[in-house]
């Protein structure tokens, strides 16, 4: 159990990936509250709000150390109407937010696929210094949150950590989907694997405040790691545990 239990915000936590962060941050002692359009019936501190409701988003940030930033359009939807709002508007409010209201570190949800266009050496795993190279505007959504994420460590002093999440399933679509790819079975994220990094992402002493990094959350790969895991162990000590299909839970 962690030394200091933690005060957290997590936005997004009715969705896939907010309900396996919730839920290991609990089991880990700490004091969890969700942000959420959708109603999460199963945290105790939950705030139904949208991030363009500054009031409401305001208040949830109110107490909090640290916010897990998982809210997005996790689509390639319409740029104007849906990516732009959601991704990016929604983003800035939650690092506007967090410089205002105090808040120690800030962890931004990322994706793998910011380095879709990447060349790639077979057998070498890819390191996240590397560059982005988009194939989709939702990606370069998410490039522009990493890069939000390192302006308000720098100018605002914050611990800023931008988490390149790998695949993890949102539904049966998803299982067979990766069930049928061999492939895509290399960036897969296990539910357990998710909790923990996110558990060790809020109780590391780094980023210190004014830092930023990025780091890759993946399960084990079938073969060799298509990402470098070294990063997230040396920095946060994450190591992941699960391989494809370990810690599928209840879509398993």
């Amino acid at each position: 159990m962690p030394t200091v239990p933690h005060r957290i915000l997590v936005t997004g936590a009715a969705g896939a990936v907010g309900r396996a962060v919730c839920r290991a941050l609990g089991e880990r002692g700490h004091a969890v509250r969700g942000f959420d359009r959708s109603p999460a019936p199963e945290l105790a501190d939950f705030v139904q709000g949208d991030l363009a409701e500054s009031r409401a988003l305001g208040g949830a940030c109110d107490g909090v150390d640290t916010i897990i930033h998982l809210a997005a359009n996790p689509t390639d939807a319409p740029f104007l109407e849906r990516l732009v709002p959601d991704n990016i508007v929604g983003t800035w409010r939650v690092f506007e937010a967090a410089a205002l209201r105090g808040v120690g570190r800030v962890i931004f949800a990322s994706t793998l696929q910011v380095v879709d266009g990447l060349p790639r050496e077979p057998g070498r795993s890819l390191g996240v210094d590397a560059g982005t190279a988009c194939r989709n505007l939702y990606a370069a959504t998410k490039v522009l949150g990493e890069e939000i994420a390192r302006v308000y460590a720098h100018r605002h002093g914050l611990s800023t950590l931008a988490a390149r999440i790998g695949w993890l399933p949102r539904g049966a679509y998803d299982v067979e989907t990766l069930r049928r790819s061999p492939a895509a079975r290399d960036i897969y994220l296990g539910r357990g694997d998710c909790g923990r990094f996110f558990c060790c992402a809020v109780e590391a002493t780094r980023p210190a405040p004014g830092e930023s990094a990025v780091l890759y959350a993946t399960s084990l790969a079938l073969g060799p790691a298509p990402f470098d895991p070294a990063p997230a162990e040396r920095l946060i000590g994450y190591a992941a545990r699960e391989r494809w299909p370990e810690g599928l839970g209840e879509l398993g």
